[in-house]
């Protein structure tokens, strides 16, 4: 018997794994056709319950405020300490990627009195909770 609604799943999964400059909004995979049927489905049953809808709203809109407040830094930055943030970033990418993972972080930072501190930024600045601490993601 074959999966139930299996090429719209697919679908929907292609449309996220893709770069993120052509990956689909969160919104509008909130929207897609697939999500829809199954929120419709599962709201007939009753299996997602409205506290979990308003958690995920609340998380959403904490982790767009994490973004805002985070871009608003780097806008209010002067060049000198953007400079600074650019060359501390490089030194502590050690691969050249781009991104920060948390092994990078704490290598750079290694026997420092800072380490828990950033450890504990390395994880609430890791947005798409992937490990990793993206210098575009951040700086948006």
């Amino acid at each position: 018997m074959a999966f139930k609604g299996r090429n719209e799943c697919k679908s929907f999964i292609s449309s996220l794994l893709v770069p993120d400059k052509s990956r689909i909004t969160a919104e509008a995979a909130l929207m897609s056709d697939w999500v829809q049927k199954l929120t419709l489905e599962s709201a007939s049953k009753d299996i997602i319950s409205a506290s979990v809808a308003r958690n995920l709203s609340t998380f959403h809109l904490v982790e767009s405020l994490k973004r805002i407040v985070l871009a608003q830094l780097v806008v209010q930055a002067s060049e000198r300490e953007l400079e600074l943030a650019r060359k501390t970033f490089s030194a502590l990418d050690k691969n050249g990627d781009g991104r920060l993972s948390k092994a990078e972080i704490i290598a750079g930072l290694h026997g420092s009195s800072a380490e828990k501190d950033l450890e504990q930024f390395a994880e609430s600045a890791d947005f798409d909770k992937d490990g990793f601490v993206d210098y575009r993601g951040t700086a948006r």
